[in-house]
């Protein structure tokens, strides 16, 4: 930058040194005189002036900042959890090697007692015996159980079925005995009465009824016996062993 200032300079100087060449012009008498034009020279230009260094500005100065009347406490540093270590491995142990084991002095074989050998099979084949017994007797047990059981089963059904065959030769007879009686007058609510019947096996009426168990209504109980006595005889059982010589029946006539 100092170099093409000072050449600037150099090449000012030296053109304003130089003076103006005269123009000479030679007269012709036949022409008129011209006038003579001087060559004026340009002003040179000003040299441009080096730029002013730049002074050095006084820096301010830093006023200290006014201190807080309460201290501020600075916070304190966190610090750094550690992290735990990775266990380390615990170092596999080295195998010993195995030692063979001494070996024992052998012992010598007792002879075996022929007379202990047949009491050991004969306890053997008496345990087996019982062991056969027990498990014939649990069997046995178990097939009388079974037997008792069907039974009772049998018994029980052939019970239910005697019953029902038994209802219904009731309702038989009580049918019959309630399409011929002639009901008294004035009878109020279900008033009901029980006799007893002698039946021979056809079905026949063998003696009077009797009157085991009143209605409260004498009207009621003779039109009850006259009834009875009137449908002679009587329906006999579907099934013949449910027959019985003796029957005593409750008779209602208003649900009848």
């Amino acid at each position: 930058m100092h170099g093409v200032l000072l050449a600037v300079l150099v090449y000012g100087v030296s053109w304003q040194s130089r003076a103006p060449e005269a123009v000479s012009a030679e007269l012709v008498q036949s022409l008129p005189p011209l006038p003579v034009e001087t060559q004026t020279a340009t002003p040179p230009k000003p040299a441009p002036q080096p730029p002013a260094e730049p002074k050095p500005q006084n820096k301010p100065e830093a006023k200290p900042e006014p201190k807080p009347d309460i201290a501020i406490k600075k916070p304190e540093p966190r610090k750094l959890e550690k992290k735990p270590e990775p266990p380390k491995p615990e170092p596999t142990p080295t195998p010993k090697p195995k030692q063979d084991p001494k070996p024992k002095d052998a012992k010598p074989t007792p002879a075996e007692d022929p007379l202990k050998r047949l009491l050991d099979q004969e306890s053997k084949r008496l345990d087996q015996a019982k062991v056969k017994n027990q498990l014939d007797q649990e069997a046995k047990r178990a097939a009388q159980a079974r037997e008792e059981a069907g039974r009772k089963t049998s018994t029980q059904a052939a019970t239910t079925a005697l019953g029902n065959a038994r209802e219904d030769w009731a309702n038989r007879i009580r049918g019959k005995v309630r399409g011929n009686i002639s009901l008294p007058p004035a009878i109020s609510g279900f008033p009901k009465a029980e006799f007893e019947l002698e039946l021979l096996p056809d079905g026949s009426i063998a003696r009077e009824p009797r009157l085991t168990k009143s209605s409260g209504i004498p009207a009621l109980d003779e039109a009850i016996k006259r009834a009875i006595l009137k449908s002679d005889p009587l329906p006999l059982p579907a099934k013949a062993e449910v027959f019985e010589r003796s029957l005593k029946l409750v008779f209602d006539p208003l649900r009848d």
